[in-house]
């Protein structure tokens, strides 16, 4: 059976959606990396380490309540944002001038 008209149409129609939802991740995630970039200058002038295990566990336990509150997968979620951090704090050191640690 050929697939109808209908269905490439509905299935166009969903990917233009897919890519305006992904148009609007990729500004978001650059905001918060301008926003980490504010944040290495900060640290910068208050002498304080990038890297920061509290904080890192504080968004990681925000994180697994959103995700949860969303009904996604938290270790997904979780990759996401490890990939976040990581370009995050790059950012930050290169903002602040000092070593990633």
């Amino acid at each position: 059976m050929k697939p109808s008209r209908i269905a490439h149409s509905t299935l166009g129609i969903l990917r233009e959606q897919i890519d305006l939802i992904d148009f609007a991740i990729i500004g978001l995630i650059a905001r918060r990396l301008a926003v980490a970039g504010k944040i290495g200058t900060l640290k910068k002038k208050l002498n304080i380490k990038i890297k920061d295990l509290k904080r890192e566990r504080k968004v990681q336990k925000l994180h697994k309540k959103w995700s949860k509150k969303q009904r996604m997968d938290f270790a997904t979620v979780e990759k996401i944002f490890k990939l976040i951090m990581v370009e995050s704090q790059r950012i930050q050191k290169s903002m602040s001038g000092k070593k990633h640690h």
